[in-house]
């Protein structure tokens, strides 16, 4: 059953979130926990970098730098990335900063309807909210997902377009979902074998890379 919500702002307490000016900043609940990790790690690697170069000879003391540093770099990185995940909020439309990928905004104007659904989640059996922003044709134009972000805040960024906004009550699986409203979701969802074997190969590319990298090293 689709009930339709008022698309009248709420006043209901915003986790993560800051208002400048005329914009509002989104943060999911969990990033900074994320990026602590980040910075936990790159804090660890930095002794245990500095044992192997003086337990290793001279000859393997120029890679294993290099691969020091290349691994630190790395771990900035992901630091930084993680602190600029969120969603901004303007008069204008919303702009989502992604850990993968550059800046994506979204114009008010392709938005022309909103709709909120609890999904079953198959590995917990537990149900997240879900906020899909949809175009003229039905098509996602942004996605937030109760994993990642508060009730509160899928609320807000609902409520924030001049637009239709239909919350379904009936809890839907991702197969119920890749069945009756396909086009809701992303490429892996809604090709999940492909991504399954696309994830595969990476994972062994990978390992052979540093396989190969561990022998360099080595011998």
């Amino acid at each position: 059953m689709n009930v339709p919500i008022p698309t009248t702002p709420t006043t209901a307490s915003v986790a993560r979130s800051a208002e400048v000016g005329d914009e509002v900043r989104l943060r999911p609940p969990g990033r900074s926990e994320w990026q602590a990790v980040a910075v936990a790690l790159l804090a660890l690697f930095g002794p245990v970098a500095v044992i192997l170069v003086f337990i290793s000879g001279p000859g393997r003391l120029v890679p294993l730098i290099l691969s020091a540093i290349g691994l630190a770099l790395l771990c900035g990185a992901l630091a930084h990335r993680f602190s600029t995940i969120g969603l901004v909020l303007t008069d204008g439309g919303v702009t989502e900063c992604r850990l993968i990928g550059r800046r994506r905004t979204t114009p008010s104007t392709h938005v022309r309807s909103a709709l909120v659904l609890p999904l079953i989640d198959d590995r917990t059996v537990r149900t997240h909210p879900q906020l899909f922003l949809l175009d003229e044709q039905g098509r996602t134009r942004l996605r937030m997902r109760g994993q990642f972000w508060s009730e509160q805040q899928i609320t807000l960024v609902a409520n924030h377009f001049d637009v239709p906004v239909t919350r379904q009550a009936e809890p839907v699986s991702l197969p119920e979902l890749r069945q009756s409203r396909r086009q809701l979701l992303s490429a892996a969802e809604r090709h999940p074998i492909l991504a399954v074997l696309l994830t595969g190969v990476t994972t062994v590319l990978l390992a052979f890379v540093a396989i190969a990298a561990a022998l360099a090293l080595l011998g």
